[in-house]
């Protein structure tokens, strides 16, 4: 993998930030789901 990194040219701090819009994750409920089921498993099952 290849990264090139490459700093700012100027940073400003005066300036307001824009104020974008939000959004909620999709599928939330599922994942949260998932999460519990995950929890509820042993370490075990996941090593070779």
């Amino acid at each position: 993998m290849l990264a090139i990194i490459s700093p700012a040219k100027t940073l400003d701090f005066e300036s307001a930030v824009r104020n974008l819009p939000v959004s909620q994750p999709h599928l939330t409920d599922y994942s949260e789901q998932l999460i519990e089921i995950c929890r509820q498993l042993s370490p075990k099952i996941f090593l070779p």
